[in-house]
């Protein structure tokens, strides 16, 4: 039952996305299968990692928050649309997910300056040398989860293996 819900999930978004005022793809019709793809695999995953760590806890998740970074090539709002779909219908539905965009920063290797990029200049601003490292912005992640107190676990099953 989750693989059918999942694929008229996945048929709708499709459908969704073949609308030319979809805010957060391009308009090339390629273009806008290929980001939701992605995102939808992405987001497919964190659900994995979403399952198993309420599984092993016992616990229900109220809220994930993911980090994503701005250089990771995942558009937000498509992660945000694939996540709902990916979480419709089955035991995650309700989670909230709250996106954040980690900035790009980039250490240099000359004077050792750790600075912020805006843009597609990747010189230091201090030195303005474009010998420099990646310091973050490549990043996503799970950064946490919060679970509801209660145990969701059935009565009378205390090794966690039979989930509600």
């Amino acid at each position: 039952m989750e693989r059918s819900s999942l694929y008229w999930n996945m048929s709708t978004l499709f459908y969704i996305l073949s609308a030319k005022n979809t805010p957060f793809v391009q308009h090339t019709a390629g273009t806008r299968v290929r980001h939701v793809m992605h995102e939808l695999g992405i987001a497919r995953s964190i659900v994995d990692i979403v399952r198993e760590e309420s599984s092993r806890l016992g616990l229900r998740p109220k809220t994930v928050e993911l980090k994503i970074g701005s250089l990771s090539d995942v558009v937000p709002q498509a992660l945000d649309f694939a996540l709902e779909a990916a979480t419709a219908d089955n035991e995650l539905t309700g989670v909230r997910f709250k996106t954040s965009v980690a900035p790009t920063t980039m250490k240099c290797r000359a004077c050792e300056a750790t600075f912020e990029v805006n843009g597609p200049d990747f010189t230091c601003v201090t030195c303005g040398l474009a010998d420099v490292d990646l310091v973050s912005g490549q990043e996503l992640e799970v950064s946490s989860i919060e679970f509801w107190e209660e145990d969701t676990r059935k009565a009378g099953d205390h090794d966690g293996e039979n989930r509600a």
